[in-house]
């Protein structure tokens, strides 16, 4: 088991490491060029899938089983504050009972030193539970990090209009990056416009006088569409954290300790259809080499078209305690969704190998995904 979680998480490095070499190579600009003087993202998505079926001859078992999952990240980041809150969840059950579930939430408030490097001051809780365990687990903590999110939205927007007047033929050739950075920092000042023709009128100058062309009414409209969609956000960034904490609440049995924590957490738009994130969390005593909780995951979001989406989420999760043997687990889903407004009909397919497990579990699914 100890091999497979190794080989988990090399993989999760290796797709971070090369979507980073690919957005670097791919181009004169990178969507993570951009930097937002303040940022704010959320979302929030919801998923059930629900089966019963009972054979008709007494021999065919009987099916009765259910899974609700949610999603929820918050991420705000300003010159001098920034905080992120995220929660996930999973519960499974069969049989009208609770089968399997996975509870981790976490909170950091973020306090930026003076200067121009973004060196902070933080303060946060974290709260994890999963069957299996002896019992919920909640510490707060302390302590310094380096680093800052921006959101990369107004960028990804510019190259969608770009991208969108080379389709209609309206450009011949892909606009200069410095053109880019300056259409996309007006966007950023969106609010700043009494209306938005007069932001479409200023990005529309733009292009035409960098590519030297006149842009017809249609394309005009075509910008002011693309100004006015509400896609995918999408940001970049990365922050690592190190402090010290206390346990609040612990396994029954189990002593309340202070714990060294250290989290890393990492932001890539490869492309503006695309958005990977990676973190890690760990902590533990002192003697945090045989005795910690380190936990490890990754995502990734593609927009496929208008209405279709495919998300991929892995982790891992390894407990030791000193004496003991090592608790790993890993999972993994994909999913792919198509929109029907705020609702999604969803196909999902999740593979699970829980701490004590004995074999791979497959789950196949259809549910339907709310956006929140």
């Amino acid at each position: 088991m100890r091999g497979r979680l190794t080989l988990v998480v090399g993989a999760v490095l290796m797709v971070v490491a090369g979507s980073g070499f690919t957005s670097a190579q791919g181009g004169n600009l990178s969507l993570c060029d951009y930097v937002s003087p303040e940022t704010a993202l959320s979302h929030m998505r919801l998923s059930f899938s629900y089966r019963y079926f009972e054979g008709a001859f007494g021999t065919d078992s009987d099916v009765n089983a259910g899974k609700l999952r949610l999603d929820y990240g918050d991420l705000r980041d300003t010159e001098a504050l920034g905080y992120t809150l995220s929660a996930y969840g999973e519960l499974a059950t069969q049989n009208m009972s609770l089968a399997s579930g996975a509870v981790d939430v976490q909170g950091t408030m973020r306090f930026y030193l003076p200067g121009e490097n973004p060196v902070f001051a933080f303060g946060g809780a974290e709260f994890h539970m999963e069957t299996g365990d002896a019992g919920p687990g909640l510490y707060v903590n302390t302590g310094l990090g380096y680093g800052r999110f921006s959101d990369v939205t107004p960028l990804a927007r510019a190259m969608r209009i770009q991208n969108m007047l080379i389709s209609r033929g309206a450009l011949t050739s892909p606009l200069e990056g410095s053109v880019l950075m300056a259409m996309a920092e007006e966007i950023g000042r969106r609010a700043e416009y009494e209306t938005v023709a007069e932001l479409v009128d200023v990005l529309v100058s733009a292009v035409q006088d960098a590519a030297g062309v006149l842009l017809d009414p249609r394309s005009v409209l075509a910008v002011e569409d693309e100004v006015l969609v509400s896609g995918a956000r999408r940001y970049c960034g990365w922050a690592a954290q190190l402090g010290i904490g206390y346990e609040v609440i612990t396994p029954p049995d189990e002593p309340r300790d202070f714990l060294v924590t250290g989290a890393f957490d990492m932001a890539l738009a490869p492309e503006e259809a695309s958005q990977i994130l990676l973190r890690a969390r760990v902590s533990g005593p002192i003697d945090i080499f045989n005795t910690h909780r380190l936990a490890v995951s990754a995502s990734y979001e593609n927009v496929l078209g208008p209405v279709s989406l495919f998300n991929a989420r892995l982790s891992a999760t390894r407990i030791r305690v000193a004496g003991a043997e090592p608790r790993n687990a890993v999972s993994g889903s994909f999913e792919w969704s198509v929109s029907f407004g705020m609702t999604a009909l969803a196909l999902q397919v999740t593979l699970a190998y829980p701490a004590g497990a004995v074999r791979l579990s497959k789950d196949i699914s259809v549910s339907v995904v709310m956006s929140l």
